[in-house]
């Protein structure tokens, strides 16, 4: 390994001072500046607007005195909907009692051992 005298190491190390800080440069910029948002073009938020025809209200009363007991047998007379102070109208009242909600769920077996059966 030959020996290096010391102008020589020390012009060595400036170079690659010299070189690394050109690199550094270099490094910077290459970073991009951000895009001005134009002013004075304000965003607008979409807006829409949506008619609800019928909206499902679950109700369950309970005896005021013992509330555990409920109460059924109620008629849509008995309710008022109040949405924001103002009175709502009902067109459509259900007792689950008498009329209770069908859930169906269908399930069905898709793994290879019933491939050739479907």
């Amino acid at each position: 390994m030959p020996s290096l005298q010391p102008g020589k190491l020390i012009r060595s190390a400036a170079w690659t001072a010299l070189t690394l800080a050109l690199a550094a440069i270099c490094v910077a910029a290459q970073k991009p500046t951000p895009t001005p948002r134009p002013t004075g073009t304000p965003i607008e938020e979409p807006t829409g607007s949506t008619k609800v025809f019928e909206v499902r209200l679950p109700v369950t009363v309970y005896n005021p005195r013992d509330k555990k007991s409920l109460i059924t047998g109620m008629h849509q007379s008995d309710f008022q909907v109040i949405e924001d102070g103002v009175p709502q109208e009902m067109t459509f009242f259900s007792d689950e009692k008498n009329n209770p909600p069908v859930y169906v769920g269908v399930l069905m077996d898709t793994s290879p051992s019933t491939a050739g059966k479907l």
